[in-house]
């Protein structure tokens, strides 16, 4: 059964369509309405758009992968402000954006295995940001070699900085990201990890087990962020 036709009567091209009001009565009634309602129109405008997409399983890289998370998120960048969708698997975190702008790649990947360090951020004042920090090998050719394991494509940057709707929405994704074992791998084979083999365990083993990333990625987010008291303490002595 075929749905229910509409003609816009408020747009000149009359067009007919399946959804109500096309754009051009959507922008009309924008263009209408209140100087102060416009811009809260304008943002539902924007979130039933971006709720009305989703994440496109066929952009995995690997037919392996399994899908942990997925949300509306914004790229920020130096006067540029990306609306998407996040996506974070077991091997790798996705963001595809709803119009791409940059006309590069229609989804950008980075694998978890070369994430560098994850933060939580502001934006607008308000605790809904998220930085990923990565390491890209084609961007720093001196770490090809200890990255070999860790399979492109890359990010095209050192970082990048999503903002979410609240701050509910981002702790889940920074929940589900840190929660990965594949995350910071690459990382941790670049900085081994230094403290000596616990008593009892001989060095043959304890070289054997490849150290686990997460106290130095945690180290590093919780330095980045300022946490644990250390940037207050330091400002109190000044």
């Amino acid at each position: 059964m075929q749905p229910p036709t509409y003609q816009c009567t408020s747009c000149p091209s009359g067009c007919q369509h399946h959804s109500g009001l096309c754009l051009h009565s959507q922008a009309w009634l924008l263009l209408s309405a209140p100087s102060f309602l416009r811009l809260e129109l304008l943002d539902a405008a924007v979130k039933a758009r971006e709720d009305a997409t989703s994440f496109d399983s066929s952009r995995l890289v690997e037919f392996s992968e399994r899908l942990v998370w997925e949300g509306p998120v914004t790229q920020l960048s130096p006067l540029v402000r990306e609306p998407g969708r996040m996506a974070v698997t077991d091997q790798r975190v996705y963001f595809k954006p709803l119009h791409n702008i940059s006309g590069d790649t229609p989804v950008r990947s980075h694998p978890l295995a070369a994430v560098a360090a994850v933060v939580r951020r502001r934006s607008s004042l308000r605790p809904v940001g998220l930085e990923l920090f990565m390491l890209n090998p084609l961007l720093e050719p001196h770490i090809q070699q200890q990255m070999q394991q860790c399979s492109g494509p890359y990010w095209d940057a050192p970082s990048a900085f999503f903002s979410f709707r609240s701050e509910t929405d981002r702790d889940k994704a920074l929940a589900c990201i840190t929660s990965q074992p594949q995350l910071g791998i690459a990382v941790c084979q670049l900085m081994p990890l230094t403290s000596p083999a616990p008593t009892g365990v001989s060095s043959a083993s304890s070289a054997a087990e490849p150290p686990t990333p997460k106290p130095q990625l945690q180290a590093a987010g919780q330095l980045l962020e300022a946490a644990g008291g250390w940037l207050q303490r330091v400002t109190m002595a000044w």
